[in-house]
């Protein structure tokens, strides 16, 4: 009985090795100079006033996040997946304000509602202008 056991495990890992066999030479065949040809004549796409928006909110919430005495704690809105999304924010040129509104723990441990003002620089690298609490 315990030759038997032996030898079906032995089928059993034959039977793996050669479906992840299959699998790697059936994705190998792949033309990768197809692949690459298509992705040197894909456009960039073009960011648009509200993902510049999007991506300035998500950079200041991470800033902020950075300095919290309990980043865990933060409640940043409950209006939708992505609450960060709804805080006010407004393009000039190539600085970006967003002004978040979000609750976190403070030092002594109690939940405490904070507002900022955050602005970013989107011209070339990104770069933080300001963060000051109100």
């Amino acid at each position: 009985m315990n030759t038997l056991v032996k030898i079906s495990k032995r089928i059993i890992l034959a039977s793996v090795l050669i479906f992840a066999l299959v699998i790697f030479l059936a994705v190998a065949d792949e033309p990768e100079d197809e692949v690459v040809a298509q992705a040197e004549t894909s456009e960039p796409e073009e960011e648009t006033g509200d993902n510049i928006l999007s991506k300035a909110r998500y950079a200041c919430m991470s800033v902020i996040e950075e300095n919290l005495n309990d980043p865990d704690s933060a409640e940043w809105g409950i209006w939708s997946d992505n609450p960060y999304q709804t805080w006010p924010a407004s393009m000039e040129g190539d600085v970006v304000t967003v002004e978040p509104t979000f609750r976190a723990k403070n030092g002594f441990g109690a939940l405490s509602l904070n507002s900022f003002i955050c602005k970013i620089d989107t011209s070339g690298e990104w770069s933080l202008l300001e963060l000051r609490e109100l």
